[in-house]
């Protein structure tokens, strides 16, 4: 992973069903670089099932993806100052001030990891009062995780796959992963452990939402985002957005 932000046209040589309308401009759309499998770097270029399914998304509205893949923080900033759209998004109270959001793009399960020879119960998040546990930076998992932050010790970093590291290393006592078990399995095996050694815990820290948002400061943000709602809404309809999630479980294994 690489925290730097690529540049792609991202919609050259993509070929996934449905007929599409004819692009006619651009668009800028940021996104995490390390949140494998979800949006990440591959070989230089963003990759992941939320950048497949906004950029044929975007396409089917008529526009060209130019995908930008940044640490979170960075992509948050440059999506809140109106530089272009922002997808893997949730929503929280402060962000609904300065966003329009699509319709819901995914459902993101949010996950607790743990080393097995360090395991503890996790059946609800009162059971992380008092421990390290590691999150995303600029990140938000929900209200009812947000919260609770006061009551354990929140670690930041810039993604998943420094997270398991730190797991790994014992610096922090759980690790709070999106994307679910393709996820926890696809970084782990990034990092070079073993998939074995981890807990992946069966109750989910949370079930959030995820979007397509655009700064309400746009005066195009209205267009362009019912546009890429008439999209996702055939996309979901004609199947496209589950095959695409699928071949990533595919590859992870699922």
């Amino acid at each position: 992973m690489k925290n730097f932000g690529l540049l792609v046209l991202a919609t050259i040589g993509l070929c996934l069903a449905g007929t599409a309308a004819q692009a006619d401009t651009s668009l800028r759309v940021f996104t995490s670089s390390q949140t494998a499998p979800k949006t990440y770097v591959d070989h230089d270029s963003p990759a992941g099932y939320l950048v497949e399914i906004t950029v044929e998304a975007l396409h089917r509205a008529g526009y060209v993806a130019e995908i930008e893949a940044l640490p979170w923080a960075r992509a948050v900033a440059e999506a809140e100052a109106g530089g272009g759209l922002i997808t893997g998004f949730s929503r929280t109270v402060e962000r609904d001030t300065l966003f329009d959001y699509s319709d819901v793009v995914y459902e993101d399960r949010i996950v607790l990891v743990t080393r097995r020879d360090a395991d503890f119960p996790f059946n609800s998040l009162s059971d992380l009062d008092g421990r390290t546990i590691g999150l995303q930076r600029g990140g938000s998992y929900g209200p009812a995780l947000e919260a609770v932050l006061g009551q354990f010790h929140a670690v930041r970093d810039n993604g998943h796959c420094e997270r398991l590291k730190m797991l790994d290393a014992g610096r922090i006592d759980g690790a709070i992963v999106s994307g679910g078990v393709a996820a926890v399995l696809f970084n782990a095996a990034v990092a070079g452990l073993d998939p074995r050694e981890l807990v992946i815990h069966a109750t989910p820290v949370a079930i959030d939402p995820n979007y397509i948002a655009i700064a309400r400061s746009r005066a195009d943000g209205a267009e362009i985002i019912g546009r890429v709602n008439r999209a996702l809404a055939a996309m979901a309809h004609d199947g496209t957005t589950r095959r695409i999630i699928a071949a990533y479980e595919v590859d992870a294994g699922l």
